[in-house]
């Protein structure tokens, strides 16, 4: 992600804010798009997943979404999509089974 504030840090008109924001959208539609595109293939991949571990599907979608943010501060690579995965939902199953879903964290 791509900063672009003026050198001199000061914003005389409220057009300078809506100039910056606009020109950092721009500078960075690839990277709000590919954002998008990975959080709306996750929705049906957290939901069907969470079936699988037997909880409700909104504590699926509210892991991927706690994922995401965690992924984005740490730092990412180019390319990589964090979500979650079959095999830890399988995991996941007897764990629920014994100890309900309060013990898992998202």
């Amino acid at each position: 992600v791509t900063c672009c504030l003026p050198k001199h840090g000061l914003i005389s008109s409220p057009l300078d804010v809506i100039t910056m924001t606009w020109a950092w959208l721009l500078l960075n539609k690839t990277q709000i798009l590919s954002g998008v595109t990975v959080a709306l293939a996750q929705i049906p991949e957290a939901v069907s997943f969470s079936f699988v571990a037997g909880v409700d599907p909104i504590v699926g979608l509210q892991s991927a979404w706690i994922m995401g943010i965690c992924t984005s501060l740490a730092g990412g690579r180019p390319g990589m999509v964090a979500g979650s995965t079959g095999a830890v939902a399988v995991v996941l199953t007897g764990l629920v089974a014994d100890f309900g879903p309060g013990h898992m964290f998202y």
